[in-house]
């Protein structure tokens, strides 16, 4: 790799050495970014095993698995799939676990809200929405809110928010040895 090279790869730097260091620090975000999106995966994870719910209402559990397998319908129908069979295979849960699971964690998510009292200033919302409308590839907030219903994209904040709140206060511990 040389200096004349450069232009030839798509890069602004104009020294090898630059390059080198522009490389460097994407890799460095690229990382730092891949273990906070694993640790939030990891406390929702945490989160949803450690909730209990006795019985499910029934209505609410059937919307959700209607939803996701309305979701994955169509890339379903692409590979000839029944829609749950697609849910189990792709995601290795059934889409009655999986609505649970999703129940669970909307259910912990307005209990951290009622216990700790958080709420969504203007301001966070209007943030939240961007960082949202960003992460999902549109140019304009108003197209994501809109495409999401305003309903979702504030339920969307408010669980970042909790993530937030979540990420903040909780503490990681090795697991335990069960298996002895």
């Amino acid at each position: 790799l040389t200096d004349e090279l450069l232009p030839q790869i798509g890069t602004e730097a104009k020294t090898v050495e630059e390059y080198k260091k522009e490389v460097k620090a994407d890799l460095e975000k690229s990382n730092k970014e891949s273990a906070e999106t694993e640790n939030m995966q990891k406390i929702w994870q945490a989160l949803i095993e450690n909730c209990v719910i006795d019985k499910y209402p029934e209505d609410k559990l059937e919307e959700t698995i209607s939803g996701i397998e309305s979701e994955v319908s169509y890339i379903a129908s692409m590979y000839n799939m029944e829609p749950a069979a697609f849910v189990e295979q792709y995601y290795g849960i059934t889409p009655e676990d999986m609505a649970k699971n999703l129940i669970k964690q909307e259910y912990a998510i307005d209990l951290i809200v009622e216990k700790e009292k958080l709420e969504l200033t203007n301001k966070e919302y209007e943030e939240g929405l961007k960082a949202l409308a960003e992460q999902y590839g549109y140019e304009k907030v108003e197209e994501f809110e809109e495409e999401a219903g305003a309903e979702t994209a504030k339920q969307m904040v408010l669980q970042n928010k909790v993530g937030d709140f979540l990420k903040e206060n909780c503490k990681f511990v090795k697991a335990k040895d069960t298996d002895k």
